[in-house]
């Protein structure tokens, strides 16, 4: 007798020397509620920057190259410096463009209050996260989270350690099933090879935007500043290997 495997698919894509490798699974249902709940919508949270974006690439690769009857649901939250949404929807459009992607719904941006910091980085997110999994707005989310570079290969910290530094603990799939972060335990240089080996450094990076600068520092979030760690850490990525 056979039994349905857990996924639709469990891709692995590595990087240039295949010394790392990153596994995009999509579950044909989660146990967010019982009985389980039938998965066709992925949900990816989008901010316009070269994580994100890679991982919506491989995402829409992999379900097209698989023939799955799937649709990818993206979401931005306009956050303090608001460049998110104004970056985001040209990657979406663009890795549509480039895989002839049809399977895309409507790009969804949230705008919480500017008064409320908290609410715009961090609650914003919580809250709709719970809200879409309830409702059924997608049935399984992903999102692009990466570790920090070496903390030797950067010249200060990010505030960021605690969820993604190199000793901590990292969890790539939610027992539910219904969260993924497939990138998690890889660094921005991984993703610097996904573009290279699938060509798309020349179409779809230099429309990312990692840049954490304000408005004065990028010409109204035109130009990166080059000095914010982002800036830092995706020339690291980026550079040529010594």
């Amino acid at each position: 007798m056979s039994t349905k495997s857990t996924y639709f698919v469990e891709q692995t894509y590595y990087n240039l020397d295949k010394s790392e490798s990153v596994v995009i699974k999509i579950p044909h249902d989660t146990d967010f509620s019982y009985p389980p709940r039938e998965v066709k919508r992925l949900g990816i949270w989008c901010s316009g920057g070269a994580d994100s974006t890679a991982l919506l690439y491989l995402l829409a690769k992999t379900i097209k190259d698989n023939d799955l009857d799937l649709y990818i649901q993206p979401m931005t939250v306009r956050r303090q410096r608001p460049w998110n949404p104004i970056k985001a929807k040209p990657v979406i459009d663009k890795v549509c463009e480039i895989l002839d992607f049809d399977r895309m719904l409507p790009h969804e941006v949230y705008y919480p209050p500017l008064e409320d910091p908290n609410q715009t980085e961090w609650q914003e997110f919580m809250d709709r996260d719970r809200e879409n999994c309830k409702s059924g707005f997608w049935h399984v989310l992903y999102d692009g989270l990466t570790s920090n570079p070496p903390e030797s290969e950067m010249p200060y910290e990010n505030l960021e350690e605690h969820r993604r530094g190199e000793n901590v603990e990292k969890q790539l799939e939610a027992p539910a099933r219904d969260h993924m972060r497939p990138l998690y335990r890889i660094n921005k240089r991984f993703i610097a090879d996904i573009y290279k080996q699938f060509d798309l450094t020349k179409n779809l990076l230099p429309i990312t935007w990692s840049c954490e600068g304000e408005a004065d520092q990028t010409e109204d979030y035109t130009i990166p500043c080059e000095e914010c760690w982002w800036c830092w850490e995706r020339e690291w990525a980026f550079k040529p290997k010594l």
